[in-house]
């Protein structure tokens, strides 16, 4: 079942992404509904299962809204793993916590997509992306992190979706 409502939420912060979170947009930039919905899960899963959600999420994510295929799913998937990695080396429960990891995986994943556009020969404008787009991305993100790990988390201690240590 973990599985099924764990794919539905994705599908839908996706589908959310594409669909509503335009109409929010600041110059072209909408909240990573997606990457926050991996950490929250990393934050409570082992690195293979981490790692898995991740690059689904962000291979599904790349076929529906992106123009590089590939890319989330790459930085959703490693995001996904190190988090999980170290989730029980950090305070999962405090929210500060899923804050500075979302934080650090957006700089992550738009630094890696940055990467991947220079490396394709797009010219990138370095300045503009660091005081315009990641700056709104990072306002969107920290808005975004505390009720989505917050359903994340009553999601997981839902009977039938509580994890077995």
């Amino acid at each position: 079942m973990q599985k099924y409502v764990i794919a539905l939420t994705v599908l839908l912060s996706i589908i959310a992404e594409s669909a509503l979170f335009p109409f929010l947009s600041i110059k072209g930039v909408v909240p990573n509904l997606t990457l926050i919905l991996v950490i929250s899960y990393a934050l409570y899963e082992e690195e293979g299962n981490a790692g898995l959600i991740g690059l689904l999420a962000g291979l599904t994510k790349d076929i529906v809204v992106g123009r590089i295929i590939g890319v989330s799913a790459i930085s959703f998937m490693l995001t996904g793993y190190f988090v999980a990695h170290y989730n029980r080396k950090i305070f999962a429960e405090h929210v500060t916590t899923p804050l500075i990891l979302v934080m650090l995986a957006t700089l992550f994943h738009e630094s890696i997509y940055l990467l991947f556009v220079f490396l394709l020969g797009y010219q990138v404008d370095l300045l503009y992306a660091i005081h315009q787009v990641w700056m709104i991305q990072f306002l969107y993100q920290l808005i975004m992190t505390v009720p989505v790990y917050a359903f994340v988390r009553k999601l997981l201690q839902c009977h039938g979706m509580k994890k077995q240590y």
